[in-house]
């Protein structure tokens, strides 16, 4: 199973996609940034990229 693709159509069912699928696998609180900016696309990864988001998000 893959987590689906963000390119900024419904964040918040995206969201909530992210989070099972964080639980499913397992994922740690400290990757989970880094695995979502993975399934970025289009605006909302150029987004991403112009943030240090290692600063920027304390936590997921």
């Amino acid at each position: 199973m893959e987590m689906s693709i963000f390119s900024r159509e419904d964040p918040y069912g995206w969201h909530f996609r992210a989070e099972h699928y964080f639980d499913m696998y397992e994922v740690p609180e400290r990757d989970k940034v880094s695995a979502a900016s993975m399934c970025m696309e289009g605006r909302a990864l150029n987004w991403l990229g112009q943030t240090n988001f290692q600063d920027s998000f304390v936590g997921w």
